[in-house]
């Protein structure tokens, strides 16, 4: 079990280097805990341990004292890339808070899972069935953080120990 940052709980499935799962099965999880559906159904989502050295790109907010918990060896330079190829929601990174893609260097043995971005539907409008469709198909790792390196609820400053910043892209 894992304590959320609302002080709820979710169940941490663990990462066991080099099992293989489908998208479908790691979206299922996600399904039955409240939260958007990361992975394409058909792709394969290998759960590997990065080494340090390995570098990749995480896109945040401008001003985030954090980096997010989704990365990508690619390199996304313009909204329009974060959207389709990355299948970013305006919710999740919105344009006034000037998306950055922020360039990392790993320290230390990070968990991830690694697979292909799914689909994601944005309703910009209130009306229903004016939703966009974001298709993703880019390539992204997501950071499974153990209780020491939470940054995104329980320590903000955990994240230096495993991460170094390179270098930022603003979108454009």
């Amino acid at each position: 079990m894992v304590e959320n940052s609302d002080g709820s709980y979710s169940i941490d499935v663990g990462v066991k280097e080099g099992r293989k799962l489908t998208g479908k099965e790691v979206d299922e999880y996600y399904i039955k805990t409240g939260r958007s559906a990361p992975y394409a159904d058909n792709c394969t989502v290998t759960e590997e341990v990065l080494k340090p050295g390995k570098e990749f790109y995480i896109k945040k907010k401008k001003n985030a004292k954090h980096p997010g918990g989704w990365a990508s060896d690619n390199p996304i330079t313009t909204i329009n890339e974060l959207r389709q190829d990355l299948a970013v929601l305006e919710k999740w990174k919105r344009v006034e808070d000037i998306p950055t893609c922020v360039k990392y260097r790993v320290k230390q043995p990070l968990r991830v899972r690694n697979g292909v971005v799914g689909p994601q539907v944005d309703f910009p409008t209130a009306e229903k069935g004016q939703g966009v469709i974001y298709f993703g198909g880019s390539q992204q790792y997501e950071i499974i953080q153990t209780k020491d390196m939470m940054w995104n609820s329980y320590d903000i400053k955990g994240w230096q120990n495993y991460l170094e910043e390179i270098k930022r892209i603003e979108l454009k």
